[in-house]
């Protein structure tokens, strides 16, 4: 039964380092989390302003401390001299299973949107502060095989600190009956320093996220939408692809506008995870639950569970005044 445990521990310890080294966090639900999928996502909503609240739970069946990350955002619509704005900020925070790394983020999001040739163009910037602390804990490298124990590990620093800047471009278009959207965005593009050892030269490296989706209607009241997105980090790399179906509901008392559910597939090579997810639109209030199937080779100890996550989001109605031009022959 120890060595059950030491081997449940080390793979935790493992995927921990992994976390040391990359220091990003993002949801199987990536969708949901906009600010953090991308800044050019600040403002691309139909509505006045929005509130979005994140919360996931990973691994708890390799730790009674498990993997525990939680978010939430505002970003809201601005005129300024006829331009299209918005703005918003999300804040972050992340504790990392046994080895007790935890992370708290804050960052300012800041867009503008332009329509070309019925094309919707937006750039977003974000600027962020992290602080990043990690508890006195053994690395796996500093196991003892004598006392059956780890070694304490000494290092220069259990707190981090730094600037972050991220930079997003995104596309949306309607073609005959496909609502078609592609972003892509860049994070750290300071390449921030994040060691706890004291190592000035190093620094993170630039990750970059490629998302896509085509949503069409098959009906008056049912829609798919297929949906990929890629992340990249030095020789990492990140694939999820699936896709979200709905249908929406007429003429009841809960004010139950849309009930959904989805089915993705995510690939950190080899294969990770089966997400489910579930979701329902009552009034302003958009409702998702998400669960990670693992299919790695950690199914073998984790019983194939993986992450649970959560996303709750309101979006307000829209009182700006759209204006647009009707091709019309000159008389």
């Amino acid at each position: 039964m120890q060595t059950i445990k030491k081997i449940l521990v080390g793979f935790s310890l493992i995927f921990t380092t992994n976390l040391l080294i990359g220091q990003d966090i993002h949801f199987s639900q990536y969708f949901n989390s906009p600010l953090s999928l991308n800044p050019a996502q600040t403002g691309n909503f139909e509505g006045d302003w929005r509130a979005v609240v994140n919360y996931r739970d990973q691994w708890r069946a390799l730790s009674n401390t498990p993997y525990r990350t939680a978010s939430a955002s505002y970003d809201q619509q601005l005129s300024l001299y006829n331009q299209h704005l918005s703005v918003g900020g999300y804040i972050l925070n992340d504790r990392s299973g046994q080895a007790l790394l935890k992370s708290n983020k804050v960052f300012v999001s800041a867009a503008i949107h332009k329509i070309l040739n019925n094309n919707e163009l937006t750039g977003g910037l974000q600027i962020g502060y992290a602080i990043v602390t990690l508890d006195q804990y053994s690395l796996p490298q500093d196991f003892n095989p004598t006392t059956g124990l780890y070694d304490e590990k000494s290092y220069a620093d259990d707190r981090l600190s730094y600037l972050d800047v991220n930079f997003g471009v995104n596309w949306k278009r309607k073609i005959n009956k496909f609502d078609l959207q592609a972003g892509l965005a860049f994070f750290h593009l300071n390449h921030p320093k994040e060691s706890f050892f004291g190592d000035r030269s190093s620094r993170t490296p630039i990750r970059s996220v490629l998302n896509a989706s085509a949503k069409t209607d098959l009906s008056t009241n049912l829609y798919v939408q297929p949906g990929i997105m890629l992340y990249a980090l030095r020789g990492s790399r990140d694939l999820m692809v699936g896709s979200q179906a709905g249908f929406s509901v007429l003429g009841n008392r809960l004010n139950v506008k849309e009930i959904y559910g989805g089915l993705y597939f995510r690939a950190t090579d080899p294969a990770d995870a089966l997400v489910a997810m579930l979701g329902v639109q009552i009034h302003k209030f958009a409702i998702n639950f998400s669960y990670d199937v693992n299919v790695s080779s950690l199914k073998t100890y984790t019983n194939s569970r993986g992450a649970f996550e959560i996303s709750i989001i309101y979006t307000s109605i829209s009182t700006i005044i759209k204006t647009f031009t009707i091709p019309c022959e000159r008389i």
